[in-house]
């Protein structure tokens, strides 16, 4: 079967699960990199702000998990104020953290990956245990398949001729 015959889910999926760091270019490995280091200081910059502190007291209330080592199974860091909470609720608080400022990345205008995939990235290699190069390496997968369908699936209106896109 052709790549073209082949659904893009397939696709994506047969390229995720063959993803291996040693494989990864090194402009790759060093745009994964920076795009952890931009969440994090743009994260941190929101930090201070009323909906991040509003997204941090909801998950603190529901989520929190006390003083528990860090390592697998253990959950995750709300980052600047270092509390552990769930993975779940780590991605949530950080992602609003990294999204309010209107700071994150962007693909061509049509995704800003960075507001998920990171918060969501650092949470889980942390509560999983994982290594920076397993970290690297996810994020390098999420980016392909986030940018990979707002490519491929954001819907475009006629009136998109003249630069417009439709978000609803």
């Amino acid at each position: 079967m052709s790549t073209a015959s082949r659904p893009l889910a397939v696709q994506l999926g047969e390229f995720v699960a063959g993803l291996r760091f040693e494989n990864l270019p090194p402009a790759v490995v060093d745009k994964a990199k920076a795009v952890v280091n931009h969440a994090v200081t743009v994260g941190m910059a929101g930090f201070g702000t009323e909906r991040a502190g509003a997204a941090r007291q909801a998950v603190l209330s529901q989520e929190r998990l006390g003083t528990r080592p860090v390592g697998a199974g253990q959950g995750a860091t709300l980052w600047v104020e270092g509390t552990r909470v769930t993975r779940v609720g780590a991605g949530f608080a950080n992602g609003v953290a990294v999204a309010v400022n209107n700071q994150c990345d962007s693909y061509h205008m049509l995704t800003h990956p960075g507001v998920l995939i990171v918060p969501a990235g650092l949470a889980t290699a942390e509560g999983e245990g994982r290594t920076g190069r397993e970290l690297l390496t996810a994020l390098v997968a999420g980016y392909e398949v986030q940018c990979r369908c707002a490519r491929d699936f954001i819907c475009v209106v006629t009136f998109c001729t003249r630069r417009w896109r439709w978000s609803g």
